[in-house]
């Protein structure tokens, strides 16, 4: 999770009772605190039995592209983001602030960052 050791992302999830978004915060407000209590920080996090669990998932691991972000301009100081999403009927729609389109092909390899959804 976002870099951080795995014994200190179980922590922060075990400091929140396993609410994800309260975790994140936990781990940057604690950052640079000392692992002191590292007997605490080996006991496990619930399984996909639990329900506070809900992100464990034993499908095998196929994927779907649903959504691309793409920079463009000149550089990381000029320029601005664009979003292709696709719709459940594969087709793909492009935002580009007030802009809003239908378009054939996303601009697959150019993209700053992709969103995938497990099958």
């Amino acid at each position: 999770m976002l870099g951080f050791p795995e014994k200190r992302v179980k922590k922060a999830l075990k400091s929140t009772q396993n609410n994800p978004d309260r975790a994140c915060e936990w781990l940057f407000s604690h950052e640079g605190e000392p692992d002191s209590d590292d007997h605490e920080m080996t006991e496990e996090v619930p399984s996909s039995g639990d329900a506070a669990n809900p992100f464990k998932d034993d499908k095998p691991g196929m994927y779907d592209l649903v959504s691309t972000i793409t920079h463009l301009g000149s550089g990381v100081a000029a320029g601005h983001y664009v979003c292709h999403v696709r719709q459940a009927d594969d087709t793909w729609v492009y935002f580009n602030d007030a802009k809003v389109a239908m378009t054939t092909e996303p601009p697959i390899g150019k993209g700053y960052m992709y969103f995938f959804r497990k099958r």
